[in-house]
């Protein structure tokens, strides 16, 4: 089906079914279940805030082929709330989508069945907080541009760069510590920030590229 907002607030309850957004949502409570994507078309916004921790997942105890987030547009994650996938439930980052994380907060697992898989194939960026987010409990699979403008992003389980850039600016940080897989094309740069590999295991195959 097809979602048409300029002000609509997800609060509580439970989010089932396909459809795809269009204009404006924000989702301050609640979980999104079941298996169906909902998309976030381009020109369209997103908005994840306030303190309640939010899930997507399946939550019918097969624990996989979880709730997809499908982002064209801009999606905003603010506030304290933590972020968490499971029954194998996705976020994509499509090659025209922002993700915007603007919190020090965890981007995690429920703990049901199986891990999220979140898959940046556009901007994925850090940006106003100043502290760590955490990425964990499942699989970051990056083709597009992971960029940490401010604060810490840290990766504390399993990466896979396939032809992805890596980006820290001043006074920021990217860390890797979950096991790490890093393909042919990937680069990396930090003008002024550091990115640092300080836990698990790290394979490379191909050609990488490193500036300062």
């Amino acid at each position: 089906g097809a979602i048409s907002s300029t002000n609509l607030n997800f609060a509580a309850g439970t989010l089932q079914g396909t459809g795809t957004l269009t204009g404006a949502l924000e989702w301050t409570g609640g979980v999104w279940s079941g298996t169906g994507t909902l998309t976030i078309a381009s020109g369209s916004f997103l908005e994840i805030t306030g303190a309640t921790h939010k899930a997507f997942n399946r939550a019918d105890g097969y624990g996989n082929d979880g709730r997809v987030i499908e982002n064209f547009g801009t999606t905003i994650w603010t506030g304290a709330g933590q972020l968490l996938g499971g029954d194998g439930g996705q976020i994509i980052n499509r090659s025209s989508g922002v993700f915007l994380v603007q919190n020090d907060s965890v981007l995690g697992y429920t703990g049901g069945g199986n891990g999220p898989t979140i898959t940046n194939q556009g901007l994925f960026r850090k940006n106003t907080a100043t502290g760590t987010t955490s990425v964990s409990g499942g699989g970051f699979v990056n083709a597009g541009l992971v960029e940490a403008l401010t604060g810490t992003i840290a990766f504390a389980s399993g990466v896979t760069s396939n032809a992805g850039s890596f980006a820290a600016t001043a006074n920021s940080t990217i860390t890797f510590l979950g096991g790490q897989t890093f393909n042919d094309g990937t680069s990396f740069s930090s003008p002024a920030g550091k990115i640092r590999i300080v836990g698990g295991a790290t394979t490379v195959s191909g050609n990488l590229t490193a500036a300062g």
